[in-house]
């Protein structure tokens, strides 16, 4: 049979290759994955009255194909071309599919379909599938193609890519590859009747060694053959250094910092055992309020004046400070919850009074407000003095679970507190300020600490407060009595500049003045002689002396001075405190007396002068 079609290029076949590439937009149509372009079976439509769609798919030897090189033909008894159409990859699909039209001039004529099989470049004869060849049906689908199966013998040969005699067209393994070999004779596995060559399958000998294996050279030049080098650690500043050691084994071990190899620390800056990296700053004073059990250092924070707060189930007040200015002393008031799950709801209410107080007044800034929520950190006039109250908050609430205050009942007493006076709230009437059981601000800090308010005063602070806890696990808050009384602490040091005549414990905080100054600042002139005395230098001021001190602006008597120091002398020098034997007396008034230096006494002076002139001859 002849498969010989009208070479006449028909809008027909072009028409359906173009409407199969259209619908790649929206089918994921590839044309770019059509693998081959098949021989030219062509169809003139014009000898043809009616035609019919057919999208198709080839089954080679059972397998769905996926050679894009494929072609299928349907031919008339007379060998004559009716449709033909290569296939195009569908990547929606995953597979290659081809579409036509098939033409006709009577209802379902007889055809016989052949395949082109790119691969092999050779046609074999499909199993023709029964087609429904009426004017406009449409035969198979993108999704659903028509299968065209061909069955053909496979070529055999050696498949494998890596091998001397690969035949990329057989399709089985017949057992027939050969493989290279190295063909390098300065090789280990040199393979004389290797039947290709592949220099990258060569095994050499280790530089040194034979392919036995033996030392013939020394790799490293370090003068120790290869196979007599001694591993161990080579790295000086390990702990396991081994300085026999000629190759690293990669088995130094290193100390682990804060330490040295014998557990010391490489950085205690104070010596006290305790690497730099471990210290806990905080007070180390026992006697301190704020002592820190865990503190390995001192930094100088311990505070002695300890407030005496009551406790109520587990509860208790705690107030630090946090700022002070001139006669300002900002104080922040805390309740200490026993257990994480505990939350603060309510300070205030009826039953139990709330008095906060202060012997002098609640200092309030210009912009504040009554509670922290109108205390806004980030306002340019925000002033860190103002007295607020709040429950967990040092400010707004910034979102999520967070709640600001709210008063409840009278908020009289809020009016009274911004003008500066104290909080009383009243057992018989139920007013305070409160959130809610799910605001998590209610809840204490790591410390187990709920902020309740900062009060900055320039008095003694104190407080009664009534609390409404709800305890963890429990269905209603439980009313508490707090107090805090401050004592009054303060320098008990009668020497310091702030001695406190009235203070009954002391604060640990006396000030003394700066050494020759007193606790105005003004200088100590205790000589009145016009110099402080931290600027006075003593010495001898007289430049005649013989140890006169240029620098000494305030004579202390040790000047040394020479001259006769004999009043009898007729050359007596008051200011000398040396005497030079430059006296010179007047013989006259001496008389029948031995006394020879005139001082009024016979005495050994007189016999030195005596023995310095024995045996001088006198004139007449």
């Amino acid at each position: 049979m002849s498969q010989t079609c009208k070479h006449v290029k028909t809008w027909a076949r072009s028409f359906v290759v173009q409407w199969l590439f259209g619908l790649s937009l929206g089918l994921g149509l590839s044309a770019s994955k059509v693998q081959a372009q098949a021989p030219v079976w062509e169809v003139d439509a014009s000898e043809y009255q009616y035609s019919a769609s057919l999208f198709f798919a080839i089954v080679e030897n059972g397998v769905l194909s996926a050679d894009g090189g494929n072609l299928v033909g349907f031919f008339d008894e007379e060998g004559v071309c009716r449709g033909s159409s290569g296939v195009t990859y569908i990547e929606s699909n995953d597979s290659f599919v081809g579409g036509m039209l098939v033409h006709f001039n009577q209802l379902n004529p007889p055809l016989n379909a052949l395949v082109y099989v790119g691969s092999m470049d050779t046609i074999i004869q499909a199993e023709t599938p029964v087609l429904n060849l009426v004017p406009q049906a449409s035969n198979g689908s993108i999704f659903n193609p028509v299968l065209v199966a061909v069955t053909y013998d496979v070529a055999s040969g050696c498949t494998s890519p890596s091998a001397c005699n690969f035949n990329a067209s057989a399709q089985t393994d017949d057992g027939s590859c050969l493989y290279p070999g190295c063909t390098d004779e300065s090789a280990c596995n040199f393979e004389a009747a290797a039947p290709c060559e592949d220099l990258s399958l060569c095994i050499y000998a280790e530089s040194g060694y034979n392919c036995a294996g033996e030392c013939v050279s020394d790799a490293d030049e370090d003068g120790i053959c290869d196979a007599q080098e001694v591993y161990g650690c080579t790295h000086p500043n390990a702990c396991n250094f081994n300085d026999a050691a000629t190759e690293d084994d990669c088995s130094c071990v290193h100390a682990i910092l804060p330490y040295d190899c014998n557990g010391d620390c490489l950085s205690d800056q104070d010596e006290d055992g305790i690497c730099d990296p471990f210290e806990i700053e905080g007070c180390t004073d026992t006697a301190a309020c704020n002592y820190l059990s865990e503190a390995t250092d001192d930094d100088g924070s311990c505070g002695y004046c300890c407030a005496n707060s009551s406790m109520d189930q587990g509860v208790t007040l705690r107030v630090d400070t946090v700022l002070q200015d001139g006669v300002w002393t900002a104080l922040r008031l805390y309740a200490m919850l026993p257990s994480a799950g505990d939350r603060v709801l309510a300070v205030g209410g009826e039953g139990i009074p709330t008095l906060i107080s202060t012997t002098g007044t609640f200092y309030q800034g210009p912009n504040g407000g009554a509670t922290a929520a109108e205390n806004n950190l980030n306002e340019p006039l925000h002033d860190p003095l103002d007295s607020w109250v709040t429950i967990g908050l040092d400010g707004p609430a910034t979102g999520g679970s967070e709640e600001n205050p709210e008063f409840f009942g009278n908020e009289f007493w809020s009016l009274l507190f911004e003008f500066g006076e104290d909080i009383f709230l009243s057992s018989s009437q139920d007013h305070g300020w409160q959130v809610s059981a799910l605001a998590t601000n209610g809840l204490p800090e790591a410390d187990g600490s709920v902020l309740l308010g900062q009060f900055t005063t320039d008095g003694t602070f104190q407080a009664q407060l009534h609390v409404q806890v709800l305890f963890e696990g429990a269905e209603l808050p439980t009313d508490l009595l707090l107090t805090y009384v401050a004592p009054h602490c303060g320098c008990l040091d009668v020497d310091a500049c702030n001695y406190d005549s009235e203070a009954e414990v002391s604060d640990g905080f006396c000030v003394y003045a700066q050494e020759g100054f007193d606790c105005l600042g003004m200088c100590i002139d205790a000589n009145e002689n016009g110099l402080c005395d931290v600027e006075e230098i003593p010495g001898c001021t007289h430049p005649w002396a013989i140890n006169f001190d240029g620098e000494a602006n305030m004579d202390d008597g040790s000047c040394l001075v020479e001259g006769c120091t004999y009043t009898t002398a007729v050359n007596f020098d008051p200011q000398a405190t040396i005497d030079d034997q430059s006296c010179v007396f007047d013989s006259e008034e001496e008389g029948d007396c031995p006394d020879l230096d005139g001082d009024a006494a016979v005495a050994t002076s007189d016999l030195l002068i005596f023995l310095a002139a024995f045996g001088l001859i006198c004139g007449p």
